[in-house]
Formats: C-alpha cells, structure tokens, sequence
C-alpha cells in the first residue's frame, strides 16, 4: 500500500503545481520553436527573394534578330535574315526550337542564388559552360553563361559582370535548360 505523507490537500497541491510546470515548460518550448520557424522561413525568403526573376529576361520591346552562343570550342551564330533563322549563315534553323530558345529565356527564374559554386559546379563552367549573346542589330541587348551539372538535372546562369550564380528553372516545370544553348549547328 502507497503511504503519504501530508494532508489529501496537500498531495494534490503539489501534482497541480508539477501540472502547471510542464504545462508551462510546454508552452515556451512551443512558443520558441515557433519563433525559430518564423525566422528561419523570413531568413531564407530573404537570402532567395533578392535576385530579380526577371533577371536573365529580355526586353519585351527588344527586336532581337542575333544570338550567339560561344563555348570553349566555337561559336554558334544565330541569325535573322528576313522571316528566317539561320545558323552560321550557312543552314536553316529550326523556327520551333528558336521559338522554345525565347520562350525559356523569358520564363528562366532564378530558384537559388549563390556567391561560389562547388568544385564539379565551377568546372562545368569552365569545361562545357556557354555564353549566351542576344543582339538587336549591334547592339548586345542581354549576356549571360550558362552551364548544367554533372547529373544533366540543374541548370546555372550567371550574369557576365556580376559575380552571383543562380539554379535557373522554369516554374511548374521540370525541365533541364541547358540543353537550349547545345552549340551543336543542328538548331
């Protein structure tokens, strides 16, 4: 048999007194694991929400009728001459994929921001990376290299004068943009 000692009035003073402790002790440990979750989310909203979306678009006004794509073995020239697109002035391109070329550069957002990349990252820039020129005439409307990961699932861009990278996707798709800017002259 239990024994007690102290009044009935007593006992029940103290298990309400170790209720309300872990009642409270529940509440705090609650309350600041929400404070936490508020600051983290506003943390990294504000890490990934200062890059432009717009950022790699081009000019709705812009009439661009030149692009040329240059890698570590060539240039790919892409030209408007007259109604048609053609590659190197010497084969005809193929409008539907000049179409999707503009379509995904216009609808590229920046998903992640970043200051370095890692190793394998930087080493496709430097080993397959493409820089991308859009002309209206002469004139250089946008700039920017691209290159993907090893895994052919991420695509980066980076602004030529600027030092940040950006994880590009097109959003409610997944899709590997990289393969738009192949200088292979089948375009």
């Amino acid at each position: 048999m239990l024994s007690c000692t102290g009044t009935e009035k007593e006992n029940t003073q103290i298990i309400n007194l170790f209720g309300m402790n872990q009642i409270r002790l529940l509440t705090i440990t609650l309350f600041a694991g929400i404070l936490i979750s508020v600051g983290l989310y506003f943390y990294q909203h504000k890490r990934n929400q200062s890059a432009d979306p717009e950022q790699f678009h081009l000019d709705a006004d812009a009439a661009v009728d030149h692009v040329q794509l240059t890698d570590a073995h060539q240039v790919l020239d892409l030209k408007l001459n007259g109604a048609s697109w053609y590659v190197n002035d010497a084969y005809a391109a193929d409008p539907e994929k000049i179409k999707i070329l503009f379509a995904a550069v216009n609808r590229a957002v920046p998903k992640r921001r970043f200051r370095e990349l890692s190793d394998s990252i930087a080493s496709s820039f430097h080993r397959e990376g493409v820089t991308v020129k859009f002309f209206e005439g002469t004139k250089l409307i946008r700039s920017f290299q691209a290159a993907g990961n090893e895994r052919k699932h991420e695509t980066y861009f980076r602004d030529v004068n600027a030092p940040d990278f950006f994880q590009m996707t097109i959003p409610g798709y997944r899709t590997y943009l990289f393969t738009l800017f192949d200088t292979t002259p089948e375009i």
